[in-house]
C-alpha cells in the first residue's frame, strides 16, 4: 500500500474515489426529494460506456474555472517573460528575508479573510502564483507556501462570513421558501467560526514557516517559479507592471464583492446602467455593443469576466515590454501547458459530483441517516414564512392547539376564533387551523386528515412545499453531522447540496432548527475541504504547487481536530 502512493498520490486519490462511486451507484438506489417525501426509482447503475460522458459533463460543469486556470497560466507566463515582474519578485522576496514566517502569516490572514467575503473563490486564485514564486524565491519550502496561499483559501470557506460561491450557491436552494434565510440565522456562528479558524491556522502556520526558514537544506525551486534576474546594464521598468496588477487587483475586489445583494449600495449598478445606456445617435448602444451582452456591473462578476479582463491585461503587458504577437501566443500557450495537470485534477474531481448527478444515490443515504420517528410533535408555518405562528401543538397529543387566540372577528366583544374557554392560555373551540381568518368546512378537513393524532402526514396547506401540520422535528445532531458528511463527500459543488436535498431540510425541520441545520452542512462541507480527495481547491493546490497529499496532512491534521472540537461545541451550544 506504501509503495501504491510513492508517486501520482493525489490522481491515485481521485482514481479511487471515482471508482467507489461508481460501485456505490451498484448498490444504492437512486432517489430524489419533494419537501419532505422522499421518491425512490431502483438502481441506475453506471458502467464503462458511461465514462465518456461523466468526463465531458465534468469539463461542461466546470468550464468556467478551466477557461479561468488557462488564462490565469498564460498571464503568469507572459508576465514573468517581463524584467519588470521579475525584478518586483525578487525584490519582495529579498525585504521578507528575516521575516518569511510573517509575511507567510500575514498572506494566509488576507486570503483567509477576503475569501469570506468575496462571491468566487476561484477569483481569488488571481495573485497566488506570485506569492508563491515570492515565497519560494524567499527560502520557504513548498508546503509553507501552499498553505499560506491555498490553505488559506481553504479556511476562508471554512469561515464563509459574507461570501464564497459555495455558501451563496447552498443558502439560495435552501432558504428560497423561507422569510429568513439560513445564512442570516447562522450568520454570527459563522462570523465566530471565522475568527477561531483564523487564529488557530495562525498559529500553525506561524511555527511551520519559521521551522521551514531554519531548516537549512533547501528545496529546489520548480521552473515555473524561478525568478530570471535581468543584467546589469539592462534597463528595468517596474512601474507599468505596479500599475496594471494594482489596477488588475482593485477591479477583480470591486467585482466580487456582493454590493448589491450584501452591502444594500446600488452605485455601482446604476453606474453600469448609465454607462451602457450611452448612445450614439438614436439607436447605437455604443458602450453596450463594446463590452458585449454579457457584461455586468461590479459586484456581479462571475469567472467569465475576469477571464476577459485578464486576457486585456496581458496584451497590455506585452504592448508596455515589447513582446512580439508570436512571442505572446507561444508564451501564453507554454502558460496553459504548465497549468494542464492542475486542471485534470479539477476535472477529475468533478467526475465524482457527476457520478451522484447522474445517478443520485445521496438522497437515498441521507433518508437511511436522518429518518422520522414518524410521530408529529409541531405545527408550523401557514403563511410559508417557516415560523410557528400558528398552530402550535403545545400538549404534543399531535392535535394544533395555538393559533392566535381569542379572535374577536366582528368586535362584539365575544371570541370568535380559536377561544380559549377554559383559560389555560390555549384554544379549546372553534379552531381556525388553516389561518384563513374563518372557521369552515376547510378547517374541519384539515382536522380530519389530523384524525386522533397518530397521523404521520406532512400536510402542506399553503403548497409551498414545507408541511403545515404534523410537522416531525426529530432532530438528532450526530445523524445530521453524519448525513452532512457524506453529503459533502460526494456532491462536490455545496450548492449542488443545497439544490438536492435542501427542500428536504427546510420542510422536515423547518425553524426548529433551520439555522444549525444549515450551519452542521455547510461548516461540515467547509471542514472536509482540507483533506478529503473531493476536495477542488485542494486537489487543486496540490498538484499546482507540486504538494504531496502525505505531507499536507502531516501540517493539517492539528488544525482538522482542533476545528471539529470548536464546530461540535458551537453545534452542541445551539442544539441545547
Amino acid at each position: 500500500m506504501k509503495k501504491l502512493f510513492e508517486k501520482h498520490t493525489i490522481a491515485k486519490i481521485v482514481g479511487i474515489t471515482i471508482f467507489v462511486t461508481i460501485v456505490l451507484t451498484w448498490i444504492l438506489n437512486i432517489g430524489a426529494f419533494q419537501g419532505t417525501e422522499y421518491l425512490e426509482y431502483g438502481k441506475n447503475r453506471l458502467g464503462f460506456n458511461d465514462i465518456p460522458s461523466i468526463v465531458y459533463n465534468s469539463i461542461y460543469f466546470a468550464i468556467d474555472k478551466i477557461i479561468y486556470l488557462f488564462v490565469l497560466g498564460g498571464f503568469y507566463a507572459v508576465l514573468s517573460k517581463t524584467n519588470g515582474y521579475n525584478k518586483i519578485v525578487s525584490n519582495i522576496a529579498k525585504k521578507i528575508k528575516g521575516k518569511e514566517h510573517i509575511f507567510a502569516v500575514v498572506v494566509a490572514v488576507v486570503i483567509a479573510a477576503l475569501t469570506s467575503i468575496t462571491t468566487s473563490t476561484f477569483a481569488m486564485i488571481l495573485f497566488i502564483p506570485m506569492l508563491i514564486t515570492i515565497m519560494l524565491n524567499a527560502g520557504l519550502n513548498k508546503l509553507t507556501a501552499f498553505a499560506s496561499t491555498f490553505g488559506a483559501l481553504l479556511v476562508g470557506v471554512l469561515g464563509a462570513t459574507l461570501g464564497t460561491d459555495a455558501l451563496l450557491n447552498f443558502d439560495a436552494y435552501f432558504s428560497q421558501s423561507l422569510a429568513e434565510t439560513g445564512a442570516d440565522a447562522s450568520l454570527k456562528y459563522r462570523i465566530i467560526i471565522a475568527f477561531i479558524s483564523v487564529a488557530l491556522y495562525s498559529f500553525f502556520l506561524f511555527f511551520t514557516a519559521k521551522k521551514a526558514m531554519n531548516n537549512k537544506k533547501k528545496e529546489e525551486i520548480a521552473e515555473e517559479f524561478k525568478i530570471v534576474e535581468a543584467g546589469k546594464k539592462e534597463k528595468v521598468k517596474t512601474l507599468p507592471i505596479i500599475i496594471t496588477l494594482s489596477i488588475l487587483a482593485v477591479i477583480t475586489l470591486l467585482g466580487f464583492l456582493n454590493w448589491s445583494g450584501t452591502f444594500k449600495i446600488e452605485i455601482f449598478n446604476d453606474f453600469h446602467e448609465w454607462l451602457t445606456g450611452i448612445k450614439v445617435g438614436k439607436d447605437f448602444n455604443i458602450v453596450s455593443s463594446l463590452l458585449g451582452t454579457n457584461a455586468v456591473s461590479f459586484g456581479a462578476f462571475d469567472l467569465f469576466t475576469i477571464s476577459t479582463i485578464i486576457l486585456i491585461f496581458t496584451v497590455l503587458i506585452a504592448v508596455l515590454y515589447s513582446i512580439k504577437f508570436d512571442d505572446l501566443i507561444e508564451t501564453f500557450g507554454q502558460g496553459i501547458v504548465r497549468i494542464i495537470k492542475p486542471v485534470g485534477s479539477l476535472v477529475a474531481v468533478y467526475c465524482v459530483f457527476i457520478i451522484v448527478y447522474m445517478s443520485p444515490i445521496v438522497p437515498t443515504m441521507v433518508k437511511s441517516i436522518m429518518h422520522k420517528d414518524g410521530i408529529p410533535d409541531i405545527n408550523i408555518d401557514y403563511n410559508g414564512s417557516a415560523y410557528a405562528f400558528f398552530n402550535i401543538d403545545s400538549d404534543d397529543d399531535g392535535k394544533a392547539d395555538y393559533n392566535l387566540i381569542n379572535q374577536d372577528k366582528d368586535k362584539d366583544g365575544k371570541c370568535d376564533i380559536n377561544c380559549d374557554t377554559n383559560k389555560d392560555g390555549y384554544p379549546d373551540k372553534n379552531l381556525d387551523f388553516n389561518a384563513d381568518g374563518v372557521v369552515d368546512d376547510n378547517d374541519a378537513a384539515i382536522l380530519e386528515q389530523i384524525g386522533d393524532g397518530t397521523s404521520t402526514n406532512n400536510f402542506d396547506v399553503d403548497g409551498d412545499g414545507i408541511a403545515d401540520v404534523n410537522l416531525d422535528t426529530d432532530f438528532s445532531l450526530p445523524r445530521t453531522i453524519i448525513a452532512s458528511t457524506l453529503t459533502n463527500i460526494f456532491h462536490v459543488d455545496a450548492g449542488y447540496t443545497g439544490y438536492a436535498i435542501g427542500a428536504y431540510l427546510v420542510s422536515g425541520f423547518g425553524s426548529a432548527s433551520l439555522a444549525l441545520v444549515f450551519l452542521v452542512f455547510f461548516a461540515i462541507y467547509g471542514l472536509l475541504q482540507f483533506f478529503i480527495p473531493t476536495s477542488i481547491l485542494l486537489m487543486l493546490g496540490l498538484t499546482y504547487a507540486k504538494v504531496e497529499y502525505k505531507d499536507w496532512m502531516k501540517f493539517i491534521w492539528r488544525f482538522i481536530l482542533g476545528m471539529l472540537c470548536v464546530l461540535l461545541i458551537i453545534f452542541i451550544f445551539m442544539a441545547l
